[in-house]
């Protein structure tokens, strides 16, 4: 609250003399200045100022005459009259120094300032030792802001007149708006010396010790100035009201000083002096801030009948009743003051009103008030504040949240913060508030509770402190007295707890414990991983091969974590996580191939085939869950295709060659008897010319260098000429064009070609196949330097492709035919051509994984066949022999595992096929593993007050 003490000037005079002896008064005019005077004194004005008239009319040069006509029409308060007078008589007397002064005075108070210093300089001229004139100049100056010359006039008033106090006092005043305030000090103090009853002089010298913070100096002026008043008010003695301003001024003193009790009785006695606004309205401010509400209420409603824009008033007013309860009185005093308050008690009152709003129910008009506090200061704490609480209550969490960021912290917005974090289920920044709060048990509790959903832990758990049998059994089980938990959860009704004891009953081997108990959790919780896998290996040890298939094929792998987080009920897994999916892969595994088995022994037995190939399917896929089962598989698949009349030597092959238990190879290996065709019996094309010479031509088969390759084809020619007795020939070629010429040229010489198929001339016959892991068949692929931007084929149109020109592109677009794989995977690999398609045994392809990627495969392709010519039976039959003999590791360097007969007429024959029940096959569950558990927590409601740190 601002206290302004307002300096007393000096005002302006007119003179206004009865008559002036050296004046020469025309004989018309005495009797009418004589009447006039007397008619002045009997207060007949009118009349006087019409005889005043008269005489100007009949002595024009009169200046007495136009003196005490303009000095009655001042005291009328017609100042435009009294000056008009005075410039007139001033023109008809010009020598008339009052005349001048009065002229002067009455123009100032018109505002003329202009005019004002015309007619003071005139009477200066007059009477150049006139301190009253220079006093005048100076107050007039002061009105043209010509605050310096004033200062010059004023200071010759006071070395004209250096005793007078009033001079002293206009110096004060003068220096004042100078800004030279010591200066006025010592003005003032010097006029209140020279005239201790100049009560003006100790007042203006109070208020300015006053601003100069010289609080002890003031008061002595202000006492001063006072004791006189002060002994009259104490005598029931008449005091004037003027000196109510005193009172006034010392008051603000001690409020400054926060003299409550001094400032307050200064004040009283103002208000008893003049029963002032002023009065009222401080005395109101000072009861309030004493506590003194009572009091307070009354001087501001005086206050308030006198000026009903005092913006405290309402303020003080309003918080009064808001204290008092009485939020209706509070609203519409804040509101009727709302025109009236600065920017800081707007500010105040708009909260103020935002709460009482609040507490009557009406969000809506305190969301608006506390909204329109925030123009005033954006980051006002409270108003921030409220309104996130309002937020919160109207479930408008995003607004709660952002307006609560913006609010300075403390306790109470901490707390708020906590409170719609829960709300909105953030359980990271409700933990982040809780944290930064003080401890409390509402808040410990519910921090127990943030703990618990982010973290669902048995420790976790058991810090929340509910007990239910459930718990107690899950919590048993955890601490390893399982079999005392699986039968307390046993005894409950809820299919989560009924769900952990069949669990629990399966890991101790109690199957038919177990059963229903799965059964129910089941048919509640449908993916319930754990009680899918143990209800499953349950139906496996029963034989219900579907049952546990249907079980374990609908757990998921890549589900999220089980149970509810938000809500009053949280649902969480306890124990040690376990694989459950790697476990289901293999349980499913064993069901498969003990189905498939059953499958294949009803097949055999009753030559069905859609059994059988009902069995291959299972075997097949039991054989990608579990690689442990891989030659099981391929035994089943094998046996399989043998009764479907299919080619099962390469299945049986692979499972003969792996790891089958030892109980089931030898009928692994009568099926691969069984499966191998009888002698052909048709008749091919001979010749009795021998043909000796062999024509190797292996574009893309993997060598590391051309000499190796050379080498591998001569041992294995070489090892074909000891074991048949014939005298064979190599011929090895790099470029087709060479080949086919050497072939068109030499074809009654030549009886081997060992190439890929589509080289084989037709009339060639392509005996047997080489084979790599198993397979006849290989694929292709298109390769691209790892930096390339190719993703897929279509990237590569237009852009230059290598491969080797003796075999197709597989509708790849080969650009830049090339001798041979290896050249083609190098022009790839060092820029020369953008891709390369090549064989997926090539060599380059492992040695720069780095450096290579392949964007594209092709369909698989029949990898190099060994065809015959027409040629001597006997020949052919010593190549035959000699092809099955041929040892594997001459093929090792080609990276050929074997060779195949292929193409070979067969006889229709009865064949013995084995089988085996599933019983059989040995196989077995794993042992039971370690799953963890579940549980259903009802989770208890902490109430947490929103005041628990105050209120706002």
């Amino acid at each position: 609250m601002r206290f302004v003490l307002a300096a007393v000037g000096i005002a302006l005079t007119i003179l206004a003399p009865l008559a002036r002896a050296q004046e020469d008064v025309p004989e018309v005019a005495r009797t009418l200045m004589e009447d006039a005077e007397r008619a002045r004194e009997a207060n007949r004005i009118e009349d006087a100022v019409a005889k005043y008239r008269r005489v100007i009319d009949v002595a024009p040069s009169l200046a007495s005459a136009y003196i005490n006509l303009g000095a009655l029409y001042f005291k009328q308060g017609k100042v435009a009259e009294a000056y008009d007078t005075f410039v007139r008589g001033a023109a008809a007397a010009p020598a008339d120094r009052t005349l001048l002064s009065n002229a002067a005075a009455a123009a100032q108070q018109l505002g003329k300032s202009a005019d004002a210093l015309k007619y003071v300089d005139q009477a200066i001229v007059k009477t150049p030792r006139d301190a009253a004139l220079y006093s005048l100049r100076a107050t007039i100056l002061r009105a043209l802001n010509r605050n310096d010359d004033a200062l010059a006039a004023v200071v010759q008033a006071t070395q004209l007149a250096p005793d007078d106090a009033k001079y002293q006092f206009s110096l004060g005043n003068t220096l004042v708006p100078l800004g030279r305030k010591d200066e006025a000090i010592a003005a003032y103090r010097k006029a209140a010396d020279l005239d201790h009853t100049f009560l003006r002089a100790y007042f203006n010298l109070g208020a300015l010790l006053f601003d100069a913070g010289r609080y002890d100096e003031a008061l002595a002026a202000y006492h001063m100035a006072l004791a006189p008043i002060d002994q009259a008010i104490a005598n029931h003695q008449p005091v004037e009201a003027v000196n109510a301003r005193a009172y006034a001024n010392l008051g603000a003193i001690y409020l400054k000083q926060q003299k409550w009790t001094e400032a307050i009785d200064a004040y009283q006695k103002a208000a008893i002096l003049d029963d002032s606004t002023a009065a009222h309205y401080n005395l109101g401010f000072l009861f309030f801030t004493t506590g003194k509400n009572e009091r307070a209420q009354q001087e501001y409603r005086k206050a308030l009948a006198g000026d009903a824009s005092l913006p405290l008033a309402y303020l003080h007013l309003g918080t009064i009743a808001f204290k008092s309860a009485k939020y209706d009185d509070a609203i519409k005093l804040l509101r009727d003051g709302m025109p009236h308050f600065d920017v800081d008690s707007k500010r105040n009152a708009l909260k103020m009103l935002g709460r009482a709003q609040l507490i009557r129910g009406d969000r809506g008009g305190a969301r608006a008030s506390l909204e329109e506090a925030l123009k005033i200061d954006v980051n006002d704490a409270e108003s921030l504040l409220l309104l996130g609480r309002i937020a919160r209550h109207e479930q408008r969490l995003d607004d709660a949240k952002s307006l609560l960021q913006r609010a300075a912290q403390s306790n109470i917005v901490m707390l708020e913060r906590a409170l719609v974090a829960r709300d909105a289920g953030d359980l990271i920044a409700e933990r982040a508030a809780l944290e930064a709060l003080p401890d409390r048990p509402s808040l410990r509790a519910e921090l127990a509770i943030v703990n618990l959903r982010e973290s669902p832990s048995a420790a976790n758990l058991r810090a929340l402190h509910v007990a239910t049998p459930e718990i107690t059994g899950v919590f048993d089980a955890l601490d390893g007295k399982r079999e005392a938990a699986a039968k307390l959860l046993a005894q409950s009704a809820s299919p989560l707890a009924r769900g952990d004891a069949g669990i629990l009953f399966w890991q101790f081997g109690m199957l038919s414990d177990a059963k229903p108990h799965l059964g129910a959790a089941h048919k509640t919780f449908a993916d319930w991983s754990e009680v899918s896998l143990a209800a499953a290996e349950v139906a496996i040890s029963e034989r219900r091969y579907d049952d546990a298939a249907q079980l374990l094929d609908a757990i998921r792998c890549n589900g999220g974590a089980w149970g509810r987080r938000a809500g009053s009920v949280l649902e969480i897994t306890l124990g040690t996580d376990a694989d459950v999916c790697g476990r289901a892969k293999k349980s499913l595994s064993v069901a498969l191939l003990d189905q498939a088995a059953d499958e294949l022994d009803r097949a055999a037995k009753r030559q069905d085939e859609a059994a059988a190939r009902r069995a291959r399917v299972l075997a097949e896929r039991a054989a990608t869950l579990d690689e442990r089962r891989q030659s099981l598989a391929l035994f089943i698949r094998g046996t399989a295709d043998l009764i479907t009349d299919s080619d099962a030597r390469e299945a049986l092959s692979r499972a003969i060659a792996g790891d089958l238990p030892a109980a089931i190879e030898p009928i692994a290996k009568k099926n691969l008897e069984a499966a191998q065709p009888v002698k052909e019996a048709a008749e091919e094309a001979t010749s009795s010319q021998p043909r000796h010479t062999v024509v190797v031509f292996l574009p893309d088969t993997p060598a590391e260098t051309e000499k190796k390759l050379a080498e591998a084809a001569t041992a294995i020619v070489g090892s074909l000429a000891g074991a048949s007795s014939l005298p064979l020939k190599t011929e090895l070629f790099r470029r087709a064009d060479d080949a086919r010429a050497f072939i068109a040229a030499n074809r009654e010489r030549i009886g081997v070609i060992i190439a890929n198929p589509e080289f084989v001339p037709h009339d060639f016959a392509a005996r047997f196949a080489f084979i790599r892991e198993g397979h006849t068949t290989y694929v292709r692929k298109v390769i691209v330097p790892a930096r390339s931007s190719a993703k897929s084929l279509a990237d590569l149109r237009g852009k230059m492709i290598s491969g080797s020109e003796a075999l197709g592109d597989d509708g790849v677009g080969v650009t830049t035919p090339v001798a041979d794989d290896l050249t083609a995977a190098a022009n790839a690999l060092y820029g020369r051509t953008d891709a390369a398609l090549v064989s997926e045994s090539n060599p380059l392809l492992g040695e720069h994984a780095r450096d290579l990627r392949v964007i594209h495969t092709t369909a698989p392709q029949p990898l190099p066949v060994i065809a015959f010519a027409p040629m001597p039976v006997p020949d052919r039959a010593a190549l035959d022999d000699a092809l099955r003999a041929l040892p594997r590791a001459s093929l090792a360097a080609l990276q050929f595992s074997g060779i195949v007969r292929i193409n070979e007429p067969r006889v229709a024959t009865k064949r013995e096929i084995q089988t085996l029940p599933a019983s059989a096959l040995g196989l077995k569950l794993d042992p039971p593993i370690a799953l963890p558990l579940r549980v259903s927590v009802e989770l208890p409601r902490v109430e947490i007050p929103e005041d628990l740190f105050g209120p706002p």
